[in-house]
């Protein structure tokens, strides 16, 4: 019985390293992802631009 019970709290200990390592990857992979976050933000609005001024440039040329 003993030997059952210990197998047990060896297993539950595992269990709990297991979603705990889990969480840390889900939370390291979201720090990542929103630190990338505003780089695309920008580029986008850089492309925007760009857009726009072309599209500017193009018009003065007609």
């Amino acid at each position: 019985m003993k030997k059952e019970q210990k197998k047990y709290e060896v297993q539950e200990y595992m269990a709990e390293k297991s979603s705990d390592k889990l969480e840390e990857q889900y939370y390291k992979t979201y720090m990542e992802w929103s630190y990338r976050q505003p780089q695309v933000e920008d580029q986008r609005l850089l492309v925007k631009d760009l857009l726009v001024e072309n599209f500017e440039l193009l018009s003065c040329l007609n």
